[in-house]
């Protein structure tokens, strides 16, 4: 017996957000969100280093900027070398910094959970270092909704120009 697999063909939402950068950046609000009417949010973000310094990027929400208030898990795969690691302490989307002149992919999605815990899975590709990432992303308290996401570089105009950040709601 041979099971399709079926793919969607299409969003079934245009991007509530669609942010191309035109000036390199050290941070992006995306701000006016409703995640509890919208049932979270999908995303795509394409991260641009062009600076001299190696950056990584955090996440995040409700205008929380305190890093303490998030944790992260990773399982990286790097060439042939496979990693698990993560933090209690930061908002980081993802722990290998980006190298300068080099992109990341993120793909993942953001809602709040049962509990009301703002979650967040994703996935990260380092084509230049053949590096894969999975990742989850949580904030520490109990949220009601969620209404922003901020992300920061690490790095002044650590986000690069055609850096593009991009979020469908799902419902």
């Amino acid at each position: 017996m041979v099971i399709p697999i079926l793919y969607p063909t299409a969003i079934p939402f245009p991007p509530i957000a669609d942010l191309l950068i035109a000036t390199a950046t050290t941070s992006v609000t995306i701000n006016g969100l409703d995640g509890k009417a919208h049932g979270g949010y999908d995303f795509e973000i394409y991260f641009r280093n062009d600076t001299a310094t190696a950056t990584a990027y955090a996440m995040y929400a409700n205008n929380d900027t305190t890093a303490t208030n998030y944790t992260r898990q990773e399982l990286r795969a790097r060439g042939v070398d496979i990693a698990i690691g993560g933090s209690t302490t930061d908002a980081f989307l993802i722990g290998t910094p980006l190298e300068p002149g080099n992109t990341y992919k993120a793909t993942g999605s953001i809602g709040i959970s049962s509990d009301g815990r703002l979650i967040s899975t994703h996935m990260f590709g380092l084509i230049a270092a053949q590096q894969f990432s999975l990742c989850t992303w949580s904030k520490n308290t109990v949220v009601t909704d969620l209404t922003s996401i901020i992300i920061t570089s690490t790095v002044v105009n650590g986000i690069g120009v055609n850096s593009r950040f991009r979020l469908w709601r799902k419902i």
